[in-house]
């Protein structure tokens, strides 16, 4: 596996997380009556980094990421995009504040 071929999957994990996640509430700026901050999803990732090691020319890479919402809202996975081969999949879709599951990643 070239270099680039692992960048390539590092940014689509990246991106998976950036911008697949999001809130499944009302606006992050509002406060409550009490002024109080408004709830909000806070997003953990389990590894935070993950080396593929050497792949083999062709070979796949597969790993499955803990997501955790250390948040007070629901977190909601609302895109998962495809580059070069690769694929996410958030199990399940939304995440309770609280809350665990699953990203599981696959570059072909």
């Amino acid at each position: 596996m070239t270099r680039g071929r692992r960048a390539a999957c590092a940014i689509f994990i990246a991106g998976l997380l950036a911008l697949g996640c999001g809130r499944s509430t009302t606006s992050p700026r509002k406060e409550s009556k009490s002024g109080a901050p408004a709830p909000m999803p806070r997003l953990l990732v389990e590894p935070s980094r993950f080396d593929f090691g050497i792949v083999e020319e062709g070979g796949a890479l597969a790993h499955v990421f803990t997501l955790e919402n250390h948040g007070t809202a629901p977190l909601m996975v609302q895109a998962m995009p495809t580059l070069q081969g690769c694929t996410g999949e958030a199990v399940p879709r939304q995440l309770a504040a609280g809350a665990r599951g699953e990203l599981r990643v696959r570059c072909v």
